[in-house]
């Protein structure tokens, strides 16, 4: 009989623990408050770019001139006066206005090529090529959310090039196009 009561007495200790650990935690979870979900919205920015060549002239050539560049671009058995025309079409495709940057910053050139033989020439600004360092060729433009801007220049060899020079050589091997976010 004993161990019969002792038996019912475990048995219900067991019951009412696991009652009392039911209800406590039933009790936590349906207590705490939820809040609403929090979105936060952010913005992107993305450029979409191409450039194209329209090969060497004096004059500025047309549209259907130009083809699209797909490998590094090289200069070599140049005559001085030979102006090369590009146009880099940049499209921002993100969903804010960004300020663009446009450079140029691995150039390979043959070992006894001097500094202002090449020359950029943006909006008919002149300026040397800077054979190991950044070279900019815009700034600061500022390009909305959607829009395109088409960005002519041009490289040219200065009036200082001669003869001994047809051997050197020019690579532009990478342009870097950078849109950043504008602090307002």
């Amino acid at each position: 009989m004993k161990k019969r009561f002792r038996l019912l007495q475990i048995t219900l200790l067991a019951f009412s623990v696991f009652l009392l650990l039911g209800s406590v935690t039933y009790a936590w979870f349906s207590k705490v408050n939820q809040t609403n979900v929090i979105t936060i919205d952010s913005a992107s920015l993305k450029v979409e770019a191409s450039l194209y060549q329209a090969g060497h002239s004096l004059s500025i050539p047309n549209d259907a001139e130009f083809i699209l560049v797909e490998n590094s671009i090289t200069f070599g058995n140049v005559i001085p006066g030979e102006r090369y025309h590009f146009k880099l079409v940049v499209k921002n495709i993100g969903s804010i206005r960004g300020k663009l940057t446009v450079n140029v910053d691995d150039i390979e050139h043959s070992p006894n090529l001097d500094e202002g033989i090449f020359l950029f020439n943006v909006k008919e600004n002149s300026n040397s090529i800077l054979l190991n360092q950044n070279n900019i060729l815009f700034e600061d433009l500022i390009i909305d959310d959607g829009n395109e801007v088409i960005l002519n220049f041009s490289i040219e060899l200065s009036g200082i090039a001669h003869s001994e020079l047809t051997a050197e050589y020019l690579r532009l091997n990478h342009i870097n196009i950078r849109l950043d976010q504008i602090q307002e």
